[in-house]
C-alpha cells in the first residue's frame, strides 16, 4: 500500500463546525502526517459582485443595497484567515504540522496529490476519480467520508472489510497507532481467518481481532454486523457508486475510510 502523506480538508467561507478539524488533525497524528487546509474562495460572487445590478438585502432593515466587490473580496480574505488561524490551533493542540493554500473555485476537483487522505462534506464528492496509475506503478486513493454530527469517538476498534488488500493494511495502521483493535468482516470464514492471520502479522494481538460474519456489503448487512460494538471508524474499499459509501456512512453515524488501489498494465 501506497503511504498517506497528509491529511486534505476542503474549506469553505461556511465551514464553521471545528469537530472536521479536530477529526483531521486526530487522523493526522495517528499516520503521523500533517494536515492541509484547501479554502476554496468562490470568484463567482466576486464577478457577480462587481455587475453594476448587484444588490444584496441588509439586516435588520431589509434593505436592498449595492454590492461591494472590495467588501467581498476583503470578507473572503478574513474568512481565509479565520480558517488558518482554526486549523493551526487544532494541529498544534494534536502535535501535528498544518500548511494553508487559497484556492479559486476549480472547475473539477482540486488539485490532489498522490498519498493525500481527502476529507469529504457530502456525497456529490465523496469519492475523487483516481487517475490511471503509471506502467508497473500502483496507486493509492484514500477519501474519508464524513457524515453530519458523527460521533467523535476518541477510542473504539476499527471496523474493516476482509479483502486482505490496503485496507487492511490502513485499518490495522491505525488501530497500532491508537492501541486499539479491529474488527474483521467477512463474507465467509475462510476470508476471515486469512484476514484475522494478516492483521496478527501487522502487529495486532489476537485477542483484540474481532470477526464478524456477513452476508452481504451492503450498508444493511455491515450496519447489523457492527450493532454495539462502537466501532471508531470503518476502513473499506470504494463499493461500486460513492452514493453506497455515503449512505453507509450515514446509516452508521461513523467516518467511512475508502482506500482505492489502482495499478497499471
Amino acid at each position: 500500500m501506497a503511504e498517506p502523506t497528509r491529511i486534505v480538508l476542503t474549506l469553505h467561507p461556511e465551514t464553521g463546525d471545528q469537530a472536521w478539524l479536530r477529526l483531521a488533525t486526530d487522523l493526522a497524528r495517528l499516520l503521523d502526517v500533517g494536515v492541509h487546509g484547501l479554502f476554496i474562495e468562490d470568484r463567482g460572487l466576486l464577478t457577480f459582485a462587481s455587475l453594476p445590478f448587484a444588490r444584496e438585502i441588509r439586516l435588520p432593515t431589509f434593505e436592498w443595497h449595492p454590492i461591494s466587490a472590495e467588501q467581498m473580496a476583503r470578507d473572503l480574505r478574513q474568512a481565509a484567515a479565520l480558517m488558518r488561524r482554526r486549523l493551526d490551533e487544532a494541529a498544534r493542540r494534536a502535535g501535528v504540522p498544518s500548511s494553508f493554500e487559497t484556492l479559486a473555485a476549480p472547475d473539477g476537483l482540486p488539485p490532489y496529490q498522490a498519498g493525500d487522505i481527502v476529507i469529504s462534506a457530502g456525497p456529490r464528492a465523496a469519492v475523487r476519480h483516481m487517475t490511471v496509475a503509471a506502467p508497473e506503478r500502483c496507486e493509492t486513493g484514500f477519501t474519508l467520508l464524513v457524515p453530519p454530527q458523527a460521533p467523535q469517538r476518541a477510542s473504539g476498534p476499527f471496523a474493516v472489510l476482509a479483502d486482505g488488500g490496503p485496507a487492511l493494511e490502513m485499518a490495522c495502521r491505525l488501530a497500532v497507532a491508537a492501541h486499539e483493535g479491529v474488527i474483521v468482516l467477512g463474507t465467509g470464514e475462510a476470508s476471515l481467518h486469512a484476514a484475522a492471520q494478516q492483521a496478527a502479522a501487522l502487529g495486532i494481538a489476537p485477542a483484540r481481532i474481532t470477526r464478524r460474519l456477513v452476508a452481504g456489503t451492503g450498508q444493511a448487512e455491515l450496519r447489523r454486523a457492527l450493532a454495539g460494538l462502537r466501532e471508531r471508524l470503518v476502513v473499506m474499499p470504494p463499493p461500486e457508486t460513492p452514493e453506497d459509501a455515503w449512505a453507509l456512512a450515514m446509516a452508521l453515524h461513523v467516518p467511512v475510510l475508502l482506500v482505492e488501489q489502482h495499478c497499471g498494465l
